[in-house]
């Protein structure tokens, strides 16, 4: 943005200041420096403060609120991107499921819990989309950051393992901490004991 004199230049147009008329393809023709040695400034052009997510809303109403989308459209495009990535994530091992009945091949425990976790998130978000009624409240839970797909069966089976020892180490250190206690109490009770022995 351009500044002479304190109000904005427009290209294209003339402009005159401290009695010279400049004109319309003046800026065009000119060079920076050439602007400056007259007065023009050099300015970042401001950045709109009221900025939105065009895929969810067409912009902001008179009243300062933001006209969202269609509801119903937003809606199921959410549901469909739901099922797309639950499906592109179970397809590596649907072979597993078709020769578990075809041939009797146990599907292995580490595929069998990916899957039924891809299941759970699947059927969970789709609940959260259809608790929703405004498109609002949809752009508001799209992220699903509490409800994260697994990446992969690797990925699975290592969050299981690392909750599975978290848990561990928390049973052993409540274990601890009551024996601890248990101990304690032991000791003050034995000590009790003695001195009324001696009285």
């Amino acid at each position: 943005m351009l500044l002479l004199d304190g109000k904005r230049l427009a290209r294209g147009k003339a402009f005159s200041s401290n009695g010279v008329s400049y004109p319309a393809n003046w800026l065009e023709l000119t060079s920076r420096d050439e602007h400056e040695q007259i007065g023009i400034v050099y300015v970042a052009d401001p950045v709109s403060s009221r900025t939105w997510d065009q895929r969810w809303a067409w912009g902001y109403l008179g009243n300062g609120e933001l006209n969202w989308k269609d509801f119903e459209d937003k809606k199921q495009h959410l549901l469909s991107d739901n099922n797309r990535t639950a499906d592109y994530l179970l397809a590596p091992t649907d072979y597993t499921v078709i020769r578990k009945y075809e041939k009797g091949t146990a599907i292995p425990d580490d595929t069998s819990s990916f899957r039924d976790e891809v299941r759970r998130i699947n059927e969970a978000r789709e609940a959260a989309i259809n608790a929703t009624s405004t498109t609002e409240e949809l752009y508001g839970i799209k992220e699903f950051a509490d409800l994260p797909y697994p990446g992969s069966i690797a990925e699975w089976k290592a969050t299981r393992e690392a909750a599975a020892a978290a848990a561990a180490a928390a049973a052993a250190e409540s274990s601890s901490e009551e024996s601890s206690e248990s101990s304690s109490e032991g000791s003050s009770e034995s000590s009790s004991e003695s001195s009324e022995s001696a009285e």
